[in-house]
């Protein structure tokens, strides 16, 4: 046998090598693919625990994430690309303790609530700017896009002592920033579907010199799963980075938004409704870094919004009843960092001055003015952090509100961390109830904050091999909550402005 062996090694050295290497490789413990998809999970889990895993949501300031007293969540960019997400409501609906009410099919208008909180307790932000109406305090999450999102950071629970106006929860999105690595580069893709339903993207991003340049954009259509829910939207977004010196980094954003549907059939009124909206926001950042500890960060932001709701009956195209609402907020932000080795201290103040034009207001056009000062510490010691803070906000309608908190965390393990927060937080009641007149509502100038007392504990640990554990307990104590019907005997207002060709019930 020894000899036939070295016979055919003989007569065929090169294939014979390679047999044998081939043999001798199917011997070795190679882990299969499962295996080498569950170890790639893995390493994402633990990354969740190391030091250069950053939030910024909890403090407005970078931390690692074993430092967040708050009940978060995240999810990356290369979540929202395996999950196939087309919109935000795709992504927060695998979210646990987010809920989303969306009774026409994907895509449509669709309202977030966090752990019980009514909508309007949520505050949704994109590049620092935020989405949430004026008139009535919600952020249309069905329409906004998910291409150029790097992360989305979820507060579960008052985050007034940061961001203000948050009693439910805060949904920070992130954008994504150009690339370093290249001068250029980009992808194209497209997905799809029945009932004409296609999503359409498209992005380039790089860096030349000291200029860095992201810029995106897409379609989506659909003609809705269910009758009177159609989709037509586009956007274009796009993030320009200048850094003219290694401690000064500027930064612009701008994004439009174009979204045109069906709201669906309300069959017990035997109408339907269609929907018109369109957003622009714009961001101009500065980051100066002023010593080895000190950073100073300046922000302008600005929204415009037009939304437009067209009432129909069943059958036939004639106009029943139109409303519609233009908005506008212009502010800024400034912010103060020291960073030393044992503590992270943040303090900063925000401004915004919002306009509402509607026929929903008697007077026509109402302004919600609102300034705000804060102040954060995260303070470490060894295991633990301690993470003190407070807020005061100031508004044109509905008076002030102050807003402490305190947190603290153990990672008693490598990858175990256990937290505890406490929070006083509000949300501002929507103009539309302060000064508007809306469906069986009268106005109300007296109104005051929404406010609650949050308390939640928890811990999260990836110490076991495949396994992700994460447990909280919550209790939020809310008082002045606004009720959705009056509480005495009114002449009611009328139901829907009348339409545009003055046909429409009045």
């Amino acid at each position: 046998m020894t000899d036939y062996l070295a016979f055919i090694m003989h007569s065929y050295p090169l294939k014979t090598s390679f047999l044998l290497l081939c043999f001798c490789m199917a011997l070795l413990p190679f882990p299969t693919p499962v295996e080498a998809q569950f170890d790639e999970e893995m390493q994402v889990l633990q990354l969740f625990y190391q030091d250069n895993d950053l939030v910024v949501s909890a403090t407005r300031s970078e931390k690692p994430i074993s430092q967040v007293a708050e009940n978060i969540a995240i999810v990356t960019a290369d979540e929202i690309k395996a999950m196939n997400a087309h919109t935000i409501a795709d992504v927060l609906n695998t979210i646990p303790g987010v809920n989303l009410s969306n009774s026409t099919g994907p895509w449509s208008m669709a309202s977030v609530m966090v752990q019980g909180s009514a909508n309007r307790h949520v505050t949704l932000l994109i590049d620092g700017v935020v989405q949430n109406s004026i008139s009535d305090s919600v952020p249309n999450i069905g329409s906004i896009r998910v291409q150029q999102i790097d992360r989305i950071e979820i507060i579960k629970g008052p985050a007034s002592s940061s961001w203000g106006s948050s009693l439910g929860g805060v949904i920070n999105i992130i954008t994504k920033s150009p690339d370093a690595s290249r001068a250029f580069g980009g992808t194209l893709s497209t997905s799809i579907g029945t009932r004409n339903t296609g999503d359409y993207r498209g992005e380039v991003s790089g860096t030349v010199g000291t200029l860095g340049y992201y810029l995106a954009g897409g379609g989506l259509i659909s003609d809705g799963l269910q009758p009177h829910t159609m989709l037509q939207s586009g956007n274009l977004y796009s993030k320009l980075q200048w850094q003219p010196s290694e401690a000064s980094t500027l930064t612009l954003t701008l994004d439009y938004l174009n979204v045109s549907g069906g709201i669906g059939e309300f069959p017990l009124y035997g109408v339907s409704f269609f929907s018109r909206n369109n957003r622009f926001s714009s961001t101009l950042a500065l980051r100066q870094v002023l010593t080895e500890e000190l950073n100073l960060d300046l922000t302008f932001r600005t929204l415009q919004t037009k939304g437009e709701i067209e009432m129909y009956p069943y059958h036939g195209d004639a106009e029943l009843a139109y409303t519609k609402v233009d908005e506008s907020t212009f502010g800024g932000s400034a912010r103060l960092t020291w960073n030393q080795e044992w503590h992270t201290l943040v303090s900063g103040s925000d401004f915004d001055f919002g306009t509402s034009d509607s026929e929903l207001y008697n007077s026509g056009v109402e302004h919600l003015d609102k300034w705000a000062f804060y102040l954060n510490d995260t303070m470490k010691f060894g295991r633990f952090s301690v993470t003190p803070g407070i807020r005061y906000d100031n508004t044109s309608t509905n008076g002030d509100f102050w807003s402490p908190s305190l947190g603290a965390t153990c990672a008693i393990a490598d990858s175990t961390v256990i937290r505890g927060f406490m929070a006083r937080g509000f949300s501002i009641p929507p103009l539309g109830l302060t000064t508007g007149t809306g469906f069986y509502s009268l106005p109300n100038p007296s109104l005051k904050m929404e406010r609650v007392w949050s308390y939640s504990a928890g811990f999260e640990s990836a110490a076991l091999k495949y396994v992700w554990l994460k447990a909280t307990y919550f209790r939020h104590d809310v008082s002045d909550a606004l009720s959705p019907f009056p509480c005495r005997a009114v002449s009611l207002p009328p139901s829907m402005p009348a339409s545009r060709n003055g046909k429409g019930s009045k």
